[in-house]
């Protein structure tokens, strides 16, 4: 008995180009200039992360958290958190899990299960030299 084997045409779509699909052509560059090449300036990969910016790191920061996880936490939870628009370069106030109450905070929900609040100050440490690094 010869087995049946099912194709499928697939078509894969990176998430970058996607999104900029759903934004009209006109406003895509003014607000997004030049977010149609393959790879923008502007644009910074994990790869680039890892390899380019993880190293000028002094050793200490690098052994605070890796740099996974350092990615993670400045990809989602700061600059692509709820803040991330408003805010560039992040420092405690601006976490509600280190301890100050103010209006614009990213919750402590949102970070507590995955820093602990000496990780979480490294991280902000981090994220400013890379904001400076860009």
């Amino acid at each position: 008995m010869s087995e049946i084997v099912e194709r499928h045409k697939v078509i894969f779509s990176p998430l970058r180009m996607l999104f900029l699909s759903l934004i009209p052509q006109e406003e895509r560059e003014v607000l997004f200039p030049n977010a149609n090449q393959k790879f923008t300036r502007e644009l910074v990969t994990t790869s680039v992360f890892t390899k380019a910016f993880w190293p000028s790191l002094n050793a200490n920061m690098r052994a605070s958290l890796s740099s996974d996880r350092a990615w993670f936490g400045i990809r989602s939870l700061m600059n692509g958190g709820l803040l991330g628009e408003r805010v560039d370069l992040f420092n405690a106030t601006h976490f509600r899990q280190l301890g100050d109450s103010g209006s614009l905070q990213i919750p402590r929900s949102q970070s507590r299960e995955y820093f602990s609040n000496g990780e979480l100050t490294d991280l902000i440490s981090i994220q400013n030299l890379y904001q400076r690094w860009k």
